[in-house]
């Protein structure tokens, strides 16, 4: 199958719940990019990814709809937290949350240096756009007029307490529209299983690159439609009979990107994004 940089998992709690020493997930199919995460107790480590520049930075669920060609699917990126998962060696943690329910969870160490991705966890919750979100393991009470985010992640092997909402770094406004003239350019990401992923993305948004043979097609990135300082991103591979195989007949991946100002200098990328019906999954990030 070769190198192998993401993986498929059969349940979102499977794929974005803990894992340690007292516990070992299910087998997982491995996918052709590395970024399928297990919020780990004790170390929480998974797939994902790290690599990108300065300045101000302008419960069991229904499945949304798939990434589609050049279709971004974006249902409203509405809000971006930044806030840490206590006891966990892997603490740094953002949520993003869209205007249906959609929220995805990305975690790793490092968040105001140079993120280094552990995972992914993502949830679905027929009580947002209520102050508390509430999925099969996820409890959080969401408040983006501070920010805030509190509560916990949680399996039947344990759970983590989550705390705070502010984003790390300089320089990022929440309430600013995004701006793609940010993220425009080329990448270096990494993830969390070790193998690279480099992009570049286009004036126009078209997300071009790959990994080795597994290269991107139909890929795009752009400013969320609420207005809010996240982006939307859709990413497809193709060679899916060969040098993608476990991605054959997938839709793709869809979900956010964040881009914000570190205090060393430079720009942190974040992206973490699902399919939902294959199931494949995907945290990077990268610094430039």
């Amino acid at each position: 199958m070769g190198t192998t940089m993401m993986k498929t998992c059969t349940s979102q709690i499977e794929c974005g719940l803990f894992r340690g020493s007292t516990i070992d997930p299910k087998p997982v199919r491995s996918l052709i990019v590395a970024f399928v995460a297990y919020l780990t107790i004790g170390s929480m480590a998974g797939c994902g990814g790290g690599g990108g520049g300065g300045g101000s930075i302008g419960a069991s669920s229904p499945p949304p709809t798939p990434a589609t060609s050049l279709k971004l699917q974006d249902q409203g990126l509405s809000a971006a937290f930044g806030g840490t998962l206590t006891g966990a060696t892997n603490q740094d943690l953002f949520v993003v949350i869209d205007g249906q329910g959609s929220l995805w969870g990305v975690y790793g160490s490092a968040a105001s240096t140079d993120f280094r991705v552990a995972g992914l966890f993502t949830g679905w919750s027929s009580t947002w756009p209520a102050a508390r979100f509430i999925s099969e393991g996820i409890d959080l009470a969401l408040d983006s007029s501070i920010p805030s985010m509190s509560g916990s992640v949680t399996t039947t092997t344990g759970s983590r307490s989550v705390a705070g909402g502010v984003m790390p770094g300089i320089g990022y406004d929440p309430n600013a529209p995004a701006s793609l003239n940010t993220i425009i350019g080329h990448w270096d990401l990494t993830t969390s299983e070790g193998p690279p992923l480099s992009i570049d993305i286009g004036a126009d948004g078209v997300v071009t690159g790959g990994s080795g043979a597994c290269r991107l097609h139909d890929s795009a990135v752009g400013p969320s439609k609420s207005g809010k300082n996240i982006f939307a991103i859709s990413l497809r591979f193709q060679n899916g009979g060969f040098a993608c195989p476990s991605f054959a007949g997938s839709d793709g991946v869809y979900g956010f990107a964040l881009a914000y100002g570190l205090t060393g200098g430079g720009t942190q990328l974040v992206i973490g994004a699902w399919n939902g019906w294959d199931p494949v999954y995907l945290a990077a990030a990268g610094k430039r």
